[in-house]
């Protein structure tokens, strides 16, 4: 009798293998088999899980930390409540944790403790050291982190705030008053105001002015039409509103300009000097001309135009070195210069920016009048200025620097004392060198780089409305070809 073998056998999932002493060993083999490829579907589906947690876990780059009474830790603070220049992070020591599983901590800074709990997540560690302990932290004062941030972080000049006063600004109601700060151009346009720089105090005069001269032009009609005569022909009386009216109350009341200095044809009167007693009013392009020709009349050095023309591209032509400062059209001064500079290549000394604007290039092709296709600006590394008052100075102080043979990068200059030794050397009539605390290294001579492509007989840069000619591919302005065609 042959011998039959039974065989049983439990799979993965509860399934029971029988058969004979062949079909037993298939079964096990293929059960083996299907448990293996489960388990590893099983092992791939968690890494790939896994992949997808941290590729959409918002936190995956932070990692999570737990932080102890004592430990020094620094928390956000939000843009809205803080300056460009001021600190991004507010400096504490954990004096309380709170919570047992998501956990809370208490926060004590310099100004006092913190009105709000925060999480690890709004935490980092900070690795520097402070003058803060845990002892006694409930005696300090409770305030919130836009207080804290705002007694942390000194006064920035830069800030800009706005009074909105309807009034003269003589009380302290007005809020940049009671600051001790000078009201600005977005307080109150065209409306007059004491507390105003001295170069700011012309606009609102101007406008009266102008008011005052149209209502007794109008007083003047109405008395004319009065005093006509019914059988006398009516004849046009033309009044020019933009003169002052020839009567004897406004040339009894007309106000003297105050001279101050008188520099050859240029004349600068107390507002003047007043801007330089001022120390975040602008300097104009009066007080420069009136340094150039200081400069040009000690030293010789050619350029030195007035600024004033310089917007409308009316400088004479340069084909030397020359030193000229010019205005980028956003109120800004800087200084341009061929002093050291290879052919087709002009120094810029910016103490604020890095590139030109369209202005300034359409300047620089007006003084230079190059034939090459390009003009090449080099911005050169100077000191920077802070603030933004200051741009007139520093190009004034650039500019006496290369008419005395001086590199303007190697110069570190005292910016408190600036304004002062220029009003004192406007007195004297000499300018000599600005206040230099000591020199400077500067790491690359050459900081950025900028080119300028000239076109048409005028040499400009490109204009709104050109034309190519389809013989030289050369391009031209229209109003160039129209004077061409209407000569020929």
């Amino acid at each position: 009798m042959a011998m039959v073998l039974v065989g049983v056998d439990e799979g993965l999932d509860g399934e029971t293998f029988s058969g004979d002493g062949n079909g037993t060993c298939g079964a096990l083999a293929s059960s083996e088999k299907h448990r293996k490829l489960r388990e590893e579907a099983d092992k791939r589906y968690r890494a790939n899980a896994e992949k997808m947690k941290l590729k959409y876990c918002k936190g995956k780059r932070k990692k999570t930390m737990f932080f102890c009474p004592g430990n020094f830790v620094s928390v956000r603070i939000p843009r809205i409540d803080r300056a460009s220049t001021d600190r991004h992070r507010l400096p504490c020591v954990v004096v309380e944790r709170l919570g047992k599983v998501h956990h809370l901590y208490r926060l004590r800074s310099s100004c006092g403790v913190l009105k709000t709990c925060f999480g690890e997540s709004d935490l980092e560690l900070y690795h520097g050291s402070l003058p803060l302990t845990v002892e006694d932290w409930k005696k300090d004062p409770v305030l919130s982190l836009r207080e804290a941030t705002k007694k942390l972080n000194s006064p920035n000049e830069f800030e800009v705030g706005r009074c909105n006063c309807k009034s003269e600004c003589r009380s302290l109601r007005c809020s940049c008053r009671k600051l001790g700060s000078p009201c600005t151009s977005k307080c109150h346009q065209g409306l007059s105001c004491s507390n105003c720089p001295p170069s700011q105090m012309d606009a609102p005069a101007k406008r009266r002015k102008v008011v005052s001269c149209l209502s007794t032009a109008k007083n003047l009609i109405l008395k004319k039409q009065q005093s006509q005569h019914k059988n006398t022909t009516q004849t046009s009386t033309v009044i020019d509103l933009t003169s002052e009216p020839d009567t004897n109350e406004s040339s009894s009341t007309k106000k003297k300009v105050d001279k101050w200095v008188k520099v050859e044809d240029v004349c600068l009167t107390t507002a003047d000097q007043g801007i330089l007693l001022h120390p975040t009013a602008w300097v104009t392009d009066n007080i420069l001309a009136a340094g150039q020709r200081l400069l040009q009349r000690q030293t010789g050095a050619h350029g030195l135009q007035p600024p004033c023309i310089g917007q409308m591209c009316a400088f004479d032509i340069q084909k030397g070195d020359f030193i000229q400062i010019v205005n980028n059209g956003h109120a800004h001064w800087l200084t341009i210069s061929t002093i050291g500079a290879v052919d087709g290549t002009v120094n810029v000394y910016d103490s604020l920016y890095m590139s030109a604007s369209s202005c300034i290039k359409e300047q620089v092709a007006a003084i230079v009048h190059t034939d090459n296709k390009e003009i090449t600006l080099n911005f050169i590394d100077v000191q920077m200025q802070r603030g933004t008052y200051d741009c007139g100075l520093f190009s004034l102080a650039f500019a006496t620097c290369l008419a005395n043979g001086c590199l303007p990068e190697k110069q570190l200059f005292d910016q408190g004392k600036m304004r002062n030794h220029l009003r004192e050397c406007l007195q004297k009539g000499e300018l000599t060198m600005f206040p230099i605390m000591k020199e400077r290294t500067p790491k690359k001579v050459i900081r950025a780089v900028d080119t300028v492509t000239v076109f048409c007989d005028c040499r400009m840069p490109e204009h709104n409305s050109m034309i190519q000619c389809c013989k030289c591919d050369e391009w031209y302005t229209t109003y160039h070809v129209w004077m061409y065609l209407k000569q020929h």
